[in-house]
């Protein structure tokens, strides 16, 4: 490989490299661009029902007949 090849090698890599950087760059621009009032009512609400789809509303509304069957198995058993 003689001197030529190699610097033109380099300046591919060169080249590539600050084009990567530029596309990159204004990827994450664009990410962590400011929110306006719709987008933090729309990641308020998102937040709010991946809460209640964790918390598992429905065993605490049936919680009353739960427990009485609790209850009578703990008596049941000792």
């Amino acid at each position: 490989m003689d001197l030529v090849t190699v610097g033109w090698i380099a300046v591919g890599w060169f080249t590539l490299a600050v084009l990567v950087s530029l596309v990159l760059g204004s990827i994450f621009r664009q990410v962590n661009a400011p929110l306006n009032e719709a987008d933090v009512a729309v990641v308020a609400e998102r937040q709010k029902v991946v809460h209640l789809r964790y918390r598992n509303p429905v065993q605490k509304r049936h919680a009353g007949p739960t427990r009485q069957r609790q209850e009578a198995v703990r008596q049941a058993a000792g």
